[in-house]
């Protein structure tokens, strides 16, 4: 029997882009199939180490690189050129404007680079492949036309946080604190 992954993400940064140009669909995409290179890199690694294989080891390549080059970043590229051509004209237009879910206070309006910085900062939870993150993030800012150092490239959580400690759910008793501005389990459509 082949076991087949299932990658859950609940992003609370991907709600914060436009779902213009495919921005949200993009960042899941992109974030879901460099999780899922490393969990194959993982696997081919776990059957090279099984009683019996002979293990091989890599000339020159260290595992966070061999990890990077799984997740194909010219992809990235790919996509945050596509992104910036379709709403580079269109600034003003309603269908590019940004979400404004609960906790919002920055005011962002290019969405090509909102995208390049919530895909490497989530990328680069990977402490593995901080250094490729960096130049995949200077290479994907100069696509767009913004200098790495600029202070505009910098990554500020577009989420305020409001926690409420303690809250008991009337039908179970359990307790848990609730992050209001970003709990993925709370309705803020005001259905409850």
């Amino acid at each position: 029997m082949h076991f087949q992954p299932e990658i859950e993400m609940n992003w609370n940064i991907m709600h914060f882009l436009p779902e213009a140009a495919a921005c949200q669909t993009n960042f899941s995409m992109i974030v879901a199939g460099y999780i899922l290179s490393i969990y194959n890199h993982l696997q081919e690694e776990q059957q090279r180490m099984t009683p019996g294989n002979t293990p091989v080891k890599r000339r020159h390549e260290s595992q966070s690189q061999v990890q990077f080059m799984a997740f194909h970043p010219i992809r990235s590229n790919n996509i945050t050129q596509k992104i910036s051509k379709k709403l580079s004209g269109n600034r003003n237009n309603i269908a590019t404007e940004f979400p404004q879910p609960p906790g919002s206070y920055l005011p962002l309006n290019n969405p090509a680079l909102e995208f390049v910085k919530s895909v490497c900062k989530v990328i680069a939870l990977d402490s593995n492949v901080s250094i490729q993150i960096t130049k995949l993030k200077r290479d994907l800012l100069k696509l767009i036309g913004i200098g790495e150092f600029s202070n505009d490239a910098d990554f500020r959580d577009p989420c305020l946080s409001y926690v409420m400690p303690e809250v008991i759910c009337k039908s179970c008793n359990h307790i848990r604190d609730l992050d209001l501005c970003r709990d993925p389990y709370l309705s803020h459509d005001g259905s409850g």
